[in-house]
């Protein structure tokens, strides 16, 4: 027979249904809001405390080697295995103690694991570790065929990359349309933007596209997974955090925090929090890895969907007298959140009545502006709330 065909016959004949495990979060955390209902990611008739730790040695001669993976096979043993080469097809293969083991890239319905034309996909793939168990073994030619058995964290990401693969093309096209949506709306409103400077039309557009891609989101029946994710570093406009503490690193921006976070991150969250996070696609390195490496993320995730948006059944009105917490200040304004509503305010200062705004404290406030349209709220302090 042809190698090639060999292959292909292999492939067939050996990929065989393997056994899935119970997924639990490596974290806990028991303040997290019950109701929120995390994504099932396939419960079944294992748990996790039956995973096998054993590791592969390298100081066997090959006969000895072979031997023992022999012995494997007849026992159904799982074993872990990290790889060192990758195929264009995302076979991966790895040459221990003289034996050459492969594990395609085929699950036991025949279908690829991953889309092995993504380059960087691939190079994460060599990153894992593996448990798999022996499909055959080719004596003569030394060659080990396997079955994957992932592990954990193997496990949770092959998942959610599924789902966000079967998501992908319901979710361009609703991000495409809730871009028009706010392109549409800034040109019917010209002349108000015009009157605006170009940073904070920018940020309009970041922030009201952010709402308009989770309104379209809904509307096209995508449910986001939802998991808990431990936070481990907090910079000004971004986060990194670990998904279920299985050593998943996700990102998430500012505008990803809430509608209207407002400030630095580190006023809303520290390092060491648990939250809830919706995980809403594959990062790109360019925009989300960064330079530094405890920057770079293999997914980003979003607060939105768990959010109610407040702009949507705003109570405060113009002439309203509302207490506001500073949250940001700066030379010639400053800026904070309604008390009990986390929505940005506009604040001016107001030397002649002799108020001095402080970070951290809590003003009564004359609404002199509110127009929940362009996501804008005015106002100047009538009195330091001690």
């Amino acid at each position: 027979m042809h190698h090639s065909e060999k292959h292909i016959a292999e492939r067939e004949f050996h990929m065989r249904e393997t056994n899935t495990f119970v997924i639990e979060p490596a974290i806990t955390n028991k303040n997290h809001n019950n109701s929120i209902k995390y994504f099932d990611f396939g419960v079944s008739s294992r748990l996790l405390t039956e995973r096998l730790k054993r590791e592969i040695p390298s100081d066997d001669s090959s006969e000895i080697a072979m031997a023992k993976y022999m012995r494997y096979q007849h026992e159904n043993q799982a074993f872990k295995i990290k790889f060192d080469k990758i195929s264009e097809d995302g076979d991966l293969s790895a040459l221990i103690d003289g034996i050459t083991f492969i594990l395609f890239n085929q699950n036991s319905s025949g279908m690829p694991l991953f889309d092995a034309s993504d380059r960087k996909e691939r190079a994460e793939r060599l990153v894992f570790e593996y448990s798999v168990t022996i499909a055959s073994i080719d004596e003569e030619g030394k060659c080990v065929i396997l079955n994957g058995c992932p592990d954990s964290r193997s496990l949770v990401v092959m998942q959610i990359n599924d789902i966000l693969h079967a998501n992908k093309e319901a979710a361009l096209k609703a991000t495409k349309q809730a871009m028009e949506r706010v392109d549409s709306f800034i040109n019917t409103e010209h002349a108000r933007f015009a009157k605006m400077s170009e940073e904070s039309v920018e940020r309009f557009r970041l922030q009201r596209t952010n709402e308009e891609i989770t309104f379209g989101y809904k509307l096209a029946g995508i449910e986001l997974i939802t998991v808990p994710a431990r936070v481990t570093k907090v910079e000004d406009n971004f986060l990194i955090c670990d998904i279920m503490g299985y050593d998943i690193p996700a990102k998430l921006f500012r505008n990803d925090w809430s509608y209207t976070a407002i400030g630095k991150l580190i006023n809303y969250v520290q390092p060491g929090e648990t939250i809830d996070v919706c995980i809403k696609g594959r990062s790109d390195n360019k925009t989300a890895g960064g330079k530094l490496y405890e920057n770079k993320a293999l997914y980003l995730v979003t607060r939105l969907p768990l959010l109610e948006n407040p702009w949507d059944n705003l109570t405060v009105k113009k002439d309203d007298t509302i207490k506001v917490t500073c949250v940001s200040i700066k030379r010639n304004c400053w800026f904070g959140t309604v008390n009990g509503m986390e929505i940005e305010v506009y604040g001016e200062y107001a030397q002649e009545r002799g108020i001095t705004v402080r970070l951290g404290e809590t003003y009564l406030c004359h609404v002199y502006k509110c127009d929940p349209e362009m996501r804008t709220i005015k106002v100047r302090p009538i009195e330091h709330l001690r």
